[in-house]
């Protein structure tokens, strides 16, 4: 008989009892008669294992570009990701600047606001500035820009109306500001308000300086 991994096929059949060499013999003419035969199953065989090894390389050829597909659609999909992660970065940072810059505007106009309800309100309070003479003092005022402002007051205004002319200057931007001399420096804040500029020691003249205390 003849085996494969398929087939099973009978090359030689005795009936009875045979003595060895003439079984021998039978079978070397058996071999002989099917040998062509053999050969055909033989290279069936091979085939079939050729064709399962094609089979198995394609099947796994098939796979390796099925996992080649998803990781570069997982790629794709990370960069899609990242790139959605960034704009949305910069779309949130680009929001923050514009409300700070907002809230900045906001703040800037608010006080602009305050200011000119200060400067309006102090305006209606100043009294008329009065001409030279005795008990008058005349008082020079340096501004943050630089530029001076004079006006005379009686010796008995007090501080509070000293600071009540410099708060309805238009060109004071600041709502907090503080009065002060140079040499000595010499403080003048508005905790005097109830003290006569003659008390504070700014007759018959004074030089003084607008510093701003806001931002």
């Amino acid at each position: 008989m003849s085996h494969s991994s398929t087939r099973t096929s009978i090359i030689l059949r005795q009936k009875g009892t045979c003595e060895k060499d003439k079984m021998l013999e039978m079978l070397v003419r058996a071999n002989e008669e099917q040998g062509a035969m053999l050969v055909a199953l033989r290279a069936e065989e091979e085939e079939r294992v050729r064709n399962r090894q094609l089979r198995e390389e394609q099947d796994a050829a098939y796979l390796a570009s099925l996992e080649a597909d998803q990781k570069r659609e997982e790629e794709k999909e990370e960069a899609r990701r990242l790139e959605e992660e960034e704009s949305r970065r910069k779309q949130e940072e680009e929001e923050r600047i514009r409300a700070e810059q907002l809230e900045e505007e906001r703040r800037v106009q608010e006080k602009a606001k305050e200011r000119e309800r200060i400067r309006a309100e102090k305006a209606k309070k100043l009294t008329e500035e009065p001409d030279n003479g005795p008990g008058v003092t005349a008082i020079a005022i340096k501004m943050p820009d630089g530029s001076r402002k004079h006006r005379k007051f009686h010796g008995s205004a007090t501080v509070e109306q000293l600071y009540d002319y410099v708060d309805s200057l238009e060109e004071l931007h600041s709502v907090q500001c503080q009065l002060h001399s140079s040499f000595p420096r010499q403080a003048y804040g508005r905790e005097l308000n109830e003290k006569t500029l003659e008390e504070v020691g700014l007759c018959p003249n004074a030089m003084l300086f607008l510093q701003p205390e806001d931002t």
